[in-house]
């Protein structure tokens, strides 16, 4: 899973592509006018997968990955002045989801590009540059629909047309195109252009650790942005954080431990990240691996066995499946199928987060 980091000059993204990939970003290609983005990949935290590990002792256990493009900061007008939106925006197009980072710390020495700290203004400014880049290209494919429907008609081609009228109108009203209730075959058509709007959106605010206990208060400064579809917001220390990304293990814990918080923001903005893009966790086991893999929440096993492998999917039997907390409670797979907690499903039994599942296919 890939997610485009975007922001305002200035909003921190860097120093928290920084906190989140333990990576040393340069910041100061973007002042010398490069386009080039930052690009990294980290490994899912996640416990259950950890303690499988220790239960089966594979030779390697294989987290999910997410991964983070970087780009420079998207400032008011910035789309409109032409260039910006192909070399920067267009960084983050093929990623699944939006990571928007919002200045919520305050800084002397680093004057904010609209002279004072206002999340609710950042992530207006920032939510229309995109809608509007979006609007471009809607505008531009509609007036070759149109020129090419004078020649001969095509209902696909009108069909095609109803569709972006309809993305446009809802741009127009400054709303995202992820509110819109879209059919499978419409989602088929404008999954092509990649629309930045009808992307998963979390708004992660950039505090100081001087605003810690505050975190709810700056949320609720985001307002109804909030109340669009797959959309969300998370604090993140990003200093900080970045920080504690630089110590060793048992030194970052003891950090922690100092500040009050019970975790790591690496694993809070993973878990959120998931919630946001509606996927989920299963896991596979063997002597070789134990390995997680990322699913549609409400995928059906044989979705989920065309993660593991094609021909698993084309050929699949039937899965084999015990949730985690039941698998770990009887300490093994012979003692998880006594106690009557391993399940035959079939190819349409929803997957549920967590489940251990083992596939059986023939091809």
């Amino acid at each position: 899973m890939k997610l485009g980091i975007i922001g305002l000059p200035l909003a921190g993204k860097t120093t928290i592509f920084n906190a989140l990939t333990r990576l040393k970003a340069e910041t100061s290609d973007y002042g010398a006018g490069k386009r080039t983005p930052n690009l990294g990949a980290i490994k899912v935290p996640d416990s259950r997968l950890d303690h499988l590990a220790e239960i089966f002792a594979p030779r390697k256990p294989v987290h999910a990955t997410l991964e983070f493009v970087d780009i420079a900061g998207v400032g008011r007008g910035d789309t409109a002045k032409g260039g910006t939106e192909a070399q920067l925006l267009a960084k983050v197009r093929e990623g699944d989801g939006l990571i928007h980072v919002l200045r919520a710390f305050e800084n002397e020495n680093v004057l904010h590009p609209e002279g004072s700290i206002d999340v609710g203004r950042d992530a207006e400014i920032l939510d229309l540059e995109i809608a509007l880049a979006d609007l471009a290209i809607i505008e531009k494919r509609l007036d070759r629909i149109e020129s090419d429907l004078k020649k001969m008609r095509s209902p696909d081609l009108e069909h095609e047309r109803d569709i972006l009228d309809r993305c446009r109108a809802v741009l127009e009203e400054e709303k995202p195109l992820r509110d819109l209730d879209l059919d499978a075959e419409a989602l088929r058509i404008v999954s092509g252009y990649c629309f930045l709007t009808l992307k998963p959106e979390l708004f992660v605010l950039n505090l100081g650790e001087d605003e810690k206990g505050r975190e709810a208060e700056w949320a609720a400064r985001l307002g109804g942005r909030l109340e669009h579809r797959n959309t969300r917001a998370i604090p993140f220390f990003g200093r900080m954080e970045a920080e504690i990304a630089e110590l060793e293990e048992a030194d970052a814990a003891a950090f922690l431990e100092d500040l009050g918080l019970t975790e790591p923001g690496l694993d809070r903005l993973a878990r959120e990240a998931y919630g946001v893009m509606g996927v989920e966790s299963f896991f596979t086991i063997g002597k070789d691996e134990v390995r997680a893999w990322t699913i549609p929440v409400g995928a059906p096993a044989a979705r989920a066995a065309g993660e593991v492998h094609s021909d698993m999917e084309r050929g699949f039997i039937r899965a084999e499946v015990v949730a985690y907390g039941d698998l770990v409670e009887c300490g093994s797979l012979a003692k998880a199928k006594e106690a009557a907690k391993l399940r035959l499903e079939g190819k349409d039994y929803v997957v549920q987060d967590g489940d251990v599942i083992q596939f059986r296919f023939s091809v």
